[in-house]
């Protein structure tokens, strides 16, 4: 009888010693992720200036369009010589933006490079969807002989938008057609508007709303230990910046860095 009773005990202890090891690696990680997150420092790096940065139509990576489609290069670092951290570059009426092309509000396309923006014959490079008045930007996805593009018009949302191509030749000339195959929503933000997005990759990386901003992080940390463990993505909010977003003008998102202007003071931070 005392040596059922001591194994009962001993089994007791056992199952004890587990339970409580497991409810400690719980709290463990637990402190860890807030740890984590407390080492989150936004720091403030400098001032902004620049006249025109209340008329603001679109931002567009270091370019923002204002109201009258003129477009102009931002610097959160250095000023330019105008003594301002914005510098006009076109005044042509710039609409929208298609990867790294800008579309004027007649139809034509134009590309920048260090020696200005000058016009490019599109040729098929992409849809006539994205003339519509209502795209703001598009940015391409998936392999090269896929047309898939993640879209953003003027209601404020992102769809995932597909086409098929067709080549034509024409008075000798050669062009492609593109046929809309699919068009839905991608993911849905509830009673908020997007400003502005990110891709890398292929996947939607960094949304920018006008009450939240969104990152996409990694949800199964075994992908870092395994060679043969794909790694899965999930927009994530960002708890970092919610308490100030009312105040928050234009975001800069570059790899793992964010960069944002409010208040007239420039902040940034690592993801």
């Amino acid at each position: 009888m005392l040596e059922k009773w001591n194994y009962f005990l001993a089994g007791l202890i056992g199952a004890t010693i587990i339970y409580a090891f497991i409810i400690l690696s719980i709290v463990f990680i637990d402190v860890i992720k807030d740890k984590r997150e407390e080492s989150i420092k936004v720091k403030e790096t400098g001032s902004f200036s620049c006249e025109v940065f209340e008329n603001v139509r679109n931002t567009f990576d270091s370019n923002i369009i204002i109201n009258n489609g003129k477009l102009y290069n931002i610097s959160l670092d250095l000023k330019y010589s105008n003594e301002q951290n914005c510098k006009e570059i076109s005044d042509i009426n710039i609409t929208k933006v298609v990867n790294n092309y800008y579309i004027s509000d007649d139809g034509k396309v134009y590309t920048i490079d260090e020696n200005g923006i000058k016009e490019y014959h599109n040729n098929g490079k992409f849809p006539s969807y994205m003339m519509g008045e209502e795209i703001v930007m598009a940015h391409s996805y998936g392999s090269s002989s896929e047309y898939k593009y993640y879209v953003l018009k003027t209601d404020g949302k992102i769809y995932d938008v597909n086409f098929t191509r067709e080549f034509h030749f024409e008075d000798g000339v050669g062009t492609y057609k593109y046929n809309l195959a699919e068009e839905k929503v991608y993911k849905e933000f509830e009673d908020e508007k997007v400003k502005s997005f990110d891709v890398v990759e292929g996947n939607v990386d960094f949304v920018f709303s006008d009450k939240n901003v969104y990152i996409n992080k990694v949800t199964n940390m075994e992908c870092y230990q395994y060679a043969d463990v794909e790694c899965i993505y999930e927009l994530s909010l960002n708890d970092v910046m919610k308490a100030s977003m009312e105040d928050v003008s234009y975001i800069n998102h570059l790899e793992r860095t964010i960069k944002y202007i409010s208040a007239n003071k420039v902040y940034s931070f690592e993801v």
